[in-house]
């Protein structure tokens, strides 16, 4: 993959496209978005939480529908019912639940089971448990694929016992997740960050394309290491 410089206009452009639907949860300032959308995506809708990261993705996408709440006061059901889809139909559900709870440079473990504080005033409790809200909806909406983001100290130490958690809460409500970490450097992109991408196939699909346990690993794109400086 070659480092490519894009606009908002090119963004829009290739998401016009319409190759597969997106919802996004903990979405951000619309860094995941983008890139679905560069891909051909149509981001139907968003859950966000904090104010200001709101205010940034509306800014740049003001034909997204936002639901603004904390992910641990909605269902599934509420995302699909704003954008007109029943259970089943959604293509991808994207999320990448707040890291702070196990980066290497946070308090990891030390600091589970406490609140979190934004700028805005705003808080939340029990950061590392959000992945689960995360699963709870995902089970109501059924997507096709999950696909899930963190750091990669979340396969490190005790945080791995969490990971494994995850993993399995994603096989109970039928999906076949894998896991690798990645180093955007390793596509394209002028910066050494290494992220955790979980996918996750509805079993039904899985069998649909073919796809085994063992053969997951084969969704990652494969690694180019003449980095661009």
């Amino acid at each position: 993959m070659i480092y490519q410089k894009y606009t908002i206009d090119d963004v829009k452009k290739s998401s016009d496209r319409n190759l597969f639907s997106v919802i996004s949860t903990f979405a951000g300032g619309g860094g995941s978005s983008t890139g679905y959308r560069l891909a051909g995506g149509n981001v139907l809708a968003i859950n966000e939480f904090v104010a200001e990261a709101v205010a940034t993705y509306s800014s740049n996408y003001p034909e997204t529908k936002v639901i603004q709440k904390d992910i641990k006061t909605i269902t599934g059901f509420d995302l699909i019912s704003e954008v007109g889809l029943k259970q089943g139909e959604l293509d991808i559900l994207d999320g990448s639940p707040p890291c702070s709870a196990f980066s290497a440079a946070g308090k990891r473990d030390k600091g589970w089971n406490q609140t979190k504080s934004y700028s805005t005033g705003q808080t939340q409790t029990n950061i590392e448990d959000l992945f689960l809200e995360f699963i709870r909806v995902a089970n109501d909406i059924q997507p096709k694929v999950i696909i899930a983001e963190n750091v990669k100290g979340i396969t490190e130490g005790k945080a791995l016992e969490k990971l494994y958690q995850f993993l399995n809460e994603f096989e109970k409500i039928g999906y076949m997740p894998t896991y690798k970490v990645l180093d955007a450097a390793d596509y394209g992109t002028p910066q050494n960050r290494n992220r955790t991408i979980i996918i996750c196939v509805r079993n039904d699909v899985a069998d649909a394309i073919g796809l085994y346990p063992f053969t997951m690993q084969s969704l990652y794109p494969t690694e180019n290491h003449d980095h661009v400086s």
